[in-house]
């Protein structure tokens, strides 16, 4: 099949292809089982015996390694060429596969040191890489949330009684069978259709594989260049911003609409404007429905220029459109505002509830000082092998920043003809440096709606910027003249000495001087051949240099584990299961560790002290009628108990994170049935208020049933 699409022949090459599968296979199983786990799990200190962990590695690294062998059978270009026109099949393919086989990346293997960790199913740990704690945003709330969703007596409904206990609605944290859950994040419906393990392997891969095939996609647009797009492309989704971040979805649902924008504009078949006049109001209502306005606000400046841009190239066709297309384009309008009020109205008690939260609804920023974050993107391709104590705070795009900006003036100035986009661009750029140095003035941040942002975030978006730019550069200024060589050399050399000592001084404990070599070549040649396009090949080098560099350290970003016997497979999932199945109504509370409400509630168990997406105020003024500490509580937080003979108190542990000291007296207030501890906990059994009779105990997981007294 392969040897027929590549060249549409048979025999010689037919050979070489078996030969390929046949040492792939080969290699694949000496590497599964003689190279040290350490090496797949970058030195986790993850040991599991057995045969179904190397095998399974054998079977995903047949596909890579059969991929690099074919470089050997048929010309890369032809291999690449294929690869670019076939790119949506092969997008597709991908998710299909990782679907059927339950792969996924998430880090919820977590659950198995943290719960019953003597309890372990072989598959209960990542085949690959490391555990990410930094991400629990994942595995403590939006997983649970998911799955939760699956559980609940009324499974996808509006309303959902497992997570806080109470009734919370499913579109903001699970899922919604709804009209408003479909211009939220549709793949998310995928659970109300496949298996739970099948279903999440979709929903996990499913933002990342089309992120990258539109983020092509507008790249090529833009460039009318494959290696340009591609290099884009991996730029923008195997950066440390994205892949660390929980794959902000903006990158999909934003690149989308301009794609569909661009493709309506120039299609002449009536019923392909149809198609892709809906999938523009589809597009655009997930992106303003992802209501995150420290992101939104500067990509939407970025993706409005864009748009005019495409405008201006292609105002002939769209002055030519008749008014059946107006009409058209009008309806796409119409029934993104219908999407967008379909969200509203279901999430409205969410929207006004977390809007009058101290956190975090209560936020206004006019700037500060963050530009350091962007000035030290080189270091964070080494992330993965051992990074900084926050990894997703620190995710920038390896953008070459302020090189990238610099060279797009440099080209304004000198170059025949001038770029519309790189201006627009530079422009939409310049607050926002003024915005992550000094600060901008508060009625200048309010004019641009930048006080719905904050300058952490802020600079990540002018990564964003200089990502474009690059591909800009690489793509309309390809034939201009360039910097010479030996200027060019000399910048280079400066340039890569000042990231690399930037991140130094920054950061003194994190490069070491075998890294810092490595980076100053790395930025030394990038910076050269993007500065000179040296032989008419620098722009070449430069694509395929830091696509392969971006590649090699994304991949190693999220683990890549088999479905969720993390969870499932621990004996006191099944037992907490059991229960519910007989009593799915009841109440429950757990104490231990942050993650112990959210293990109850991926078991179906409607837990009180599940992360409040939104406070349960109904229940904390029951706990604090004089609302002493409605401060400390109202608020997105995860909850930890503590039971204490002394009054009930809240006690605020971060921005997110709170303590309620439960009060054994004040237990019934909150109609809880069940109590799950987790670890060595002091309970006094003599409280007088409540009774706990045992009915489960294995290693270290203890379930009691309450009655009061």
């Amino acid at each position: 099949m392969i040897n027929r699409l590549l060249f549409h022949s048979t025999g010689h090459n037919s050979k070489k292809v078996l030969c390929a599968i046949l040492f792939s296979i080969g290699v694949s199983l000496l590497l599964a089982f003689y190279v040290p786990s350490n090496v797949w799990t970058l030195n986790s200190g993850i040991q599991i015996g057995g045969l179904r962990i190397p095998l399974y590695r054998a079977f995903i690294l047949f596909f890579v390694v059969f991929f690099l062998s074919l470089h050997l059978v048929y010309p890369v270009k032809k291999i690449y060429d294929f690869m670019f026109k076939y790119r949506w099949y092969i997008g597709v393919g991908l998710l299909l596969f990782v679907t059927l086989f339950k792969i996924n990346g998430d880090s919820m293997a977590y659950y198995t040191m943290t719960i019953q960790s003597s309890k372990v199913d072989a598959l209960s740990y990542p085949i690959f890489g490391q555990i990410r704690t930094i991400r629990s945003d994942e595995f403590l709330v939006g997983n649970p949330g998911i799955f939760a969703s699956a559980m609940d007596v009324h499974p996808f409904a509006k309303y959902n009684s497992i997570l806080r206990g109470t009734e919370t609605l499913n579109i903001s944290t699970g899922v919604y069978a709804g009209l408003g859950m479909l211009v939220y994040q549709p793949w998310k419906l995928i659970f109300t259709i496949l298996p739970l393990e099948n279903a999440f392997s979709f929903y996990f891969y499913f933002v990342p594989v089309f992120a990258f095939l539109f983020c092509m996609e507008l790249y090529y647009i833009l460039s009318k260049n494959k290696l340009v797009a591609f290099t884009g492309a991996t730029m923008t989704v195997f950066s440390s911003y994205f892949l660390w971040w929980g794959f902000p979805n903006y990158l999909l649902s934003g690149t989308a609409t301009l794609v569909f924008f661009y493709k309506f504009i120039n299609e002449d078949n009536f019923k392909k404007q149809a198609i892709f006049g809906l999938l523009i109001a589809l597009s655009f209502s997930v992106f303003i429905c992802n209501l995150y306005p420290a992101w939104q606000v500067p990509v939407g400046y970025v993706y409005l220029v864009i748009g005019i841009w495409m405008i201006k190239e292609n105002f002939d066709q769209i002055r030519h459109m008749s008014k059946k297309q107006w009409l058209l384009l009008l309806s796409a309008f119409m029934v993104c505002v219908v999407f967008v009020l379909s969200y509203f109205i279901t999430a409205k008690e969410y929207i006004q509830i977390i809007n009058q939260t101290v956190y975090p609804g209560k936020r206004v920023d006019y700037g500060s000082n963050v530009i350091q974050k962007i000035l030290c993107y080189a270091q964070s391709l080494f992330f993965p092998f051992g990074g900084l104590s926050n990894n997703s705070e620190s995710g920038v795009f390896f953008c070459l920043f302020p090189l990238s900006t610099l060279l797009s003036l440099y080209y304004l100035i000198v170059a025949k003809k001038k770029d519309l986009l790189s201006i627009l661009l530079l422009i939409v750029e310049i607050p926002m440096i003024i915005y992550t140095t000094i600060g901008l003035p508060p009625i200048v941040a309010k004019l641009l709606l930048f006080t719905h942002s904050v300058s952490g975030r802020m600079v990540d978006i002018l990564g964003f910027v200089q990502v474009i730019l690059i591909v800009r550069l690489l793509s309309f200024y390809k034939d201009e003249k360039h910097i010479k060589p030996i200027v060019g050399s000399i910048i280079a050399i400066i340039f890569a000495c000042e990231s690399v000592l930037i991140c130094k001084f920054s950061f003194p404990d994190y490069l070491n001087k075998y890294r810092m070599i490595l980076l100053f070549i790395l930025i030394f040649f990038l910076s050269f051949y993007l500065m000179t396009n040296y032989k008419d090949k620098g722009f070449k080098k430069f694509g395929i240099l830091i696509s392969v560099v971006s590649i090699c350290s994304g991949i190693c970003v999220r683990p890549i584990s088999i479905g969720l016997s993390s969870v499932y497979a621990k004996p006191a999932a099944q037992e907490i299961q059991k229960i519910v199945s007989i009593d799915p109504k009841s109440k429950w509370v757990t104490i231990g560790g942050i993650e112990t409400p959210s293990f109850t509630v991926m078991c179906g168990a409607p837990t009180i002290n599940f992360v409040n997406t939104y406070p349960n105020l109904k229940l904390w003024h029951t706990l604090d009628p004089e609302k002493k500490y409605e401060k400390i509580y109202n608020r997105y937080e995860h909850v930890q108990v503590l039971l204490t003979q002394e009054e009930t108190s809240f006690a605020l542990l971060q921005n997110d994170h709170i303590t309620l000291n439960l009060s054994y007296k004040d237990i019934k207030h909150t109609k809880v049935k069940y109590l799950a501890t987790f670890g060595e906990q002091n309970l006094d059994f003599n409280n007088g208020y409540v009774s706990f009779d045992k009915i489960y105990d294995e290693d270290g997981a203890k379930i009691y049933k309450l009655s009061y007294n």
